[in-house]
């Protein structure tokens, strides 16, 4: 993003993307881990310019509302809040963060979204990127001692008798 003029510019940009249906909870999948990441460097910041992002998950039907006015990321979304950053001054600087939290429910289609608002000063030069992921976690059960105490026990009889059949088997023989 280029400021060519002599004054601070604010620029706000929407993304989103509609339709996901995976991964979601359920089974074996206790939870779904969301990470959003942004990382911003100044070519040449000679002012003070600054970078907001929000990123939220969507669990209406209907997808992300963008737009100015529009419901973006709101309320009932699920949001992640990055604060304000500025850009460093002078040549190269930069500037990474990652926000996350976790779902213990999602399910159906969603919708992923970001709103970058970026105030640039007059006459600077920022970069920026940033990034979405869901990533399901899950935890393996562990059995009740009371199973594997019975689990034990059957294995235990079975060899036994396996023992004795063969016993009986090779006396039969001789």
């Amino acid at each position: 993003m280029v400021n060519t003029g002599s004054s601070t510019a604010t620029v706000h940009t929407w993304y989103a993307a509609q339709g996901f249906m995976a991964p979601v909870t359920g089974g074996s999948v206790t939870g779904i881990d969301y990470t959003s990441f942004a990382s911003r460097t100044s070519v040449s910041t000679q002012g003070q310019s600054t970078f907001d992002l929000i990123s939220c998950v969507d669990h209406a039907p209907g997808g992300v509302g963008v737009g100015l006015g529009g419901n973006f990321c709101g309320s009932p979304f699920a949001s992640l809040t990055s604060p304000v950053l500025t850009f460093p001054a002078g040549s190269g600087g930069s500037v990474d963060h990652p926000d996350d939290t976790t779902f213990s429910n999602l399910t159906g289609t969603y919708a992923l979204g970001q709103e970058i608002t970026l105030e640039v000063a007059g006459g600077d030069s920022v970069n920026y990127s940033m990034s979405q992921a869901l990533t399901p976690s899950t935890t393996a059960p562990v059995p009740e001692p009371m199973s594997v105490g019975l689990l034990g026990s059957v294995l235990l009889l079975t060899g036994r008798g396996l023992h004795r059949r063969r016993k009986q088997q090779d006396s039969i023989s001789a």
